[in-house]
Parts: C-alpha cells; sequence; structure tokens
C-alpha cells in the first residue's frame, strides 16, 4: 500500500468515527438524576418527648461522617439527602449510639433514636465500708 492509500484509509476511518459518534450519544440512555429526600431525625425519651441537643452525624460509604445537625425544641432536626444507605450518629450527654445500615428513600426517611427509662439505685453494693 503506498502513503497515499494509507493516508485515505485513516482519513476514512476518522470520518467514519466522526459520523458515529453523534449517532451513539443520541442513541445512549440519558442517566437517571436522583432527587433528595428530606430526612427527619428524631431523639426522643422514653414516653416519646422529643428532647432538645442531641447531636447527629452521618456517614455514607465511601466518604466520612458528616454533621447532619442539632435537635431543636422538638428533637429534631432535618436535611436533605439523597436516597440509598447511610450510618447515623446520636451523641447526647456523652453517650452515643449508632444505627448502620439505614435506607433512606421517598417512603423511608425518618431515624428515630429513643432514649430508655432507667431507675438508678445508689448504694455500697456490699462493699464493706462503702459509704452513700
Amino acid at each position: 500500500m503506498t502513503k497515499k492509500g494509507f493516508f485515505a484509509v485513516v482519513i476514512a476511518a476518522a470520518t467514519l468515527l466522526l459520523l458515529l459518534l453523534p449517532v451513539n450519544a443520541v442513541l445512549a440512555a440519558p442517566a437517571k438524576a436522583q432527587t433528595a429526600v428530606t430526612v427527619t431525625v428524631q431523639l426522643v425519651d422514653s414516653k416519646g418527648e422529643g428532647i432538645k441537643g442531641g447531636v447527629i452525624r452521618y456517614y455514607q460509604y465511601p466518604y466520612s461522617w458528616t454533621n447532619f445537625g442539632t435537635t431543636g425544641d422538638n428533637g429534631t432536626v432535618s436535611l436533605d439527602l439523597l436516597p440509598g444507605k447511610y450510618d447515623f450518629q446520636m451523641v447526647f450527654h456523652n453517650g452515643s449510639l449508632t444505627k448502620p445500615g439505614e435506607t433512606i428513600d421517598a417512603t423511608s426517611n425518618t431515624v428515630r433514636f429513643e432514649t430508655i427509662n432507667t431507675i438508678v439505685q445508689l448504694g455500697t453494693a456490699g462493699l464493706p465500708g462503702g459509704v452513700v
């Protein structure tokens, strides 16, 4: 093959590629955009009353922990997130609880943290010399 023939083949192939690229772009399925949903995180006591001051973070692999917010007077805080699986962590009075694998979508978008009622009894627990 001569140089002239070789260049003719290369130009023909390049022209064919240029003609096919727009067709492929038109035929490709459009990407489906996800719509964010409003997620509400609740911190309530054992009676269902909201607790103010709970600090929430969320995590979605492969990202890192991100601040979600702090519960207000009614014990809730809301933020828009894309649907998916998240881990949520509540920190309140130096204690924390993590809820892994919470699925967030248009129908399931509330995460609830609830404290439990405990009775604390002061005593020496049978220790000799213990004073309360």
